[in-house]
């Protein structure tokens, strides 16, 4: 059977990077989660690949527009073809492709 990726622009889009971080003095602070992001179809295995977070707490169009002048085209136009947690590092783990369809 045959299945569309997810469109990365979507997936980012959605993507929830805030979180809480609890203080020793029992209040909490904003803070940003980190993914790992592996390049479209990399030739080199797993060693092409970059950390990203960004502040979404305003939740807004300038989150959206912040991210369009971050990437590249290459990487906006690509799919989401895996997405996986890490346990051991806690890392979530995001592969793309450039294929918009893939067989299961």
């Amino acid at each position: 059977m045959e299945y569309n990726n997810i469109p990365f622009i979507d997936f980012i889009r959605v993507f929830c990077f805030r979180y809480a971080r609890r203080l020793e003095n029992g209040s909490y602070e904003d803070d940003t989660d980190i993914i790992r992001i592996y390049l479209p179809d990399c030739d080199n295995g797993n060693s092409e690949w970059f950390e990203f977070g960004i502040y979404d707490y305003d939740r807004d169009t300038s989150v959206l527009e912040r991210i369009k002048r971050i990437f590249s085209k290459e990487i906006l136009n690509s799919y989401v073809s895996t997405v996986c947690l890490d346990q051991e590092t806690n890392t979530v783990r995001v592969y793309l492709t450039k294929n918009k369809k893939y067989l299961d």
